[in-house]
């Protein structure tokens, strides 16, 4: 999750990585799943089928135009009122709901799916029993690619983490460095909270 810099003086881009294993995680989204499908599953007990309210709910009739999408995906994950919270569910289908909820669509214009799909359900990083990397390091770096020939002209392990202070590991690292036009690279990003200069 690093990012980069360009130095034209150099000619060279200048780019943090973070090196930790993980595992990517993919939600599967079942044949015949539709917005307005997760809708009627998990809303329209109380809202109605049509969003037009019921005793237990109010209408969502054009709710889109009285509250953001912000503020209700704030409210599905929190609840509100009588609303209890849904953040139990996977966010293909939370979404789902947001949008069926904020469209004017028809049952027929939203038709079901008709084959498995997946969506990116995020990412599990490999931690060992102190909360470090799992794999091995350096965990982060910062380097020089040399645009011109496409070799790295340099790599350095980047950041620390408490239990590695001074070791040379690097860390996963969160932003990106900045090129001065004299060539001085500074960078963040690491969880020591250090301000680093190259």
């Amino acid at each position: 999750m690093g990012g980069s810099a360009f130095d034209p003086n150099g000619n060279r881009l200048i780019l943090n990585a973070q090196e930790i294993g993980g595992i990517i995680r993919l939600h599967e989204i079942p044949v015949g799943f539709s917005n307005r499908n997760a809708y009627v599953e998990h809303c329209a007990s109380c809202h109605g089928i049509d969003r037009e309210g019921t005793d237990d709910g109010p209408s969502l009739v054009d709710v889109g135009l009285r509250l953001t999408r912000g503020q209700l995906a704030r409210v599905m994950r929190e609840g509100s009122g009588r609303m209890p919270s849904y953040d139990h569910l996977q966010d293909f289908e939370r979404n789902a709901v947001l949008a069926h909820i904020q469209s004017p669509q028809s049952e027929e214009e939203d038709p079901p799916s008709t084959e498995v799909d997946y969506v990116f359900g995020g990412a599990l990083r490999i931690r060992d029993h102190e909360g470090l990397p799992g794999n091995s390091p350096p965990w982060g770096t910062l380097g020089s690619i040399d645009l011109a020939t496409g070799e790295i002209d340099w790599q350095v392990p980047l950041g620390d983490y408490a239990e590695t202070e001074g070791l040379g590991l690097g860390a996963e690292n969160y932003g990106g460095p900045v090129v001065t036009a004299s060539g001085l690279i500074f960078i963040g990003a690491t969880p020591d909270r250090k301000f680093r200069a190259f």
